[in-house]
């Protein structure tokens, strides 16, 4: 994660770089504020998934998936299939890599494995 003091400690700074922090630090201040969906990633994932999903839950999906919103709702539905405490966010995001991202298939293979 890139802090405020690397960016200074910096001659030259990208953009994406700014950009990328400015969103994450947004995002910290409205998630410590209660306010996880309001930002418009957390909202777009609300509005797909419905009633089923939890802002906390698109928050912490969308971090895991590096703001992929496609990944991230397919992380939140990937726990929602499989409601296991021993199986971590990480060990879900794996199983989902490794299969190609298709959600049927990453359960499977987690039943496989748990």
């Amino acid at each position: 994660m890139t802090t405020l003091a690397s960016l200074k400690s910096l001659n030259q700074v990208s953009t994406y770089e700014i950009f990328h922090y400015v969103k994450e630090l947004r995002l910290i201040l409205e998630f410590f504020a209660g306010d996880a969906g309001a930002c418009d990633e957390v909202r777009i994932m609300l509005k797909v998934m419905g009633r089923n999903a939890h802002a906390e839950d698109c928050l912490s999906a969308l971090n895991l998936t590096n703001w992929n919103i496609h990944q991230a709702i397919k992380l939140v539905k990937l726990k929602q299939l499989i409601k296991a405490d021993t199986i971590s966010d990480e060990e879900m995001l794996v199983a989902l890599e490794s299969e190609a991202w298709e959600v049927a298939k990453a359960a499977s293979l987690i039943m496989k494995r748990f």
